[in-house]
């Protein structure tokens, strides 16, 4: 198994830039308000890469990966 590190970390494949400018445009027009973990969510999604998926329960987090078109990346039972 490979270990990950910030310096193996391929950063041009990271879509995290998409979900957070979402969250910020989603902030900025009053759609939504910040809540405590929230930035924890959206910075869990700067590792998940191509061929990743992730997994959360979290309504809103849902809401801001499909509008930000990544919903590729959601693992849904």
């Amino acid at each position: 198994m490979k270990c990950l590190t910030l310096i193996s970390f391929d950063w041009k494949k990271a879509d995290y830039v998409g979900a957070s400018t979402t969250l910020n445009t989603m902030l900025s027009t009053g759609e939504t308000k910040l809540k405590e973990n929230d930035l924890v969510d959206i910075f869990q999604l700067i590792y998940v890469q191509p061929g990743n998926l992730f997994w959360t329960k979290d309504k809103k987090l849902i809401e801001i990966i499909k509008k930000a078109s990544l919903e590729h990346y959601l693992y849904q039972a």
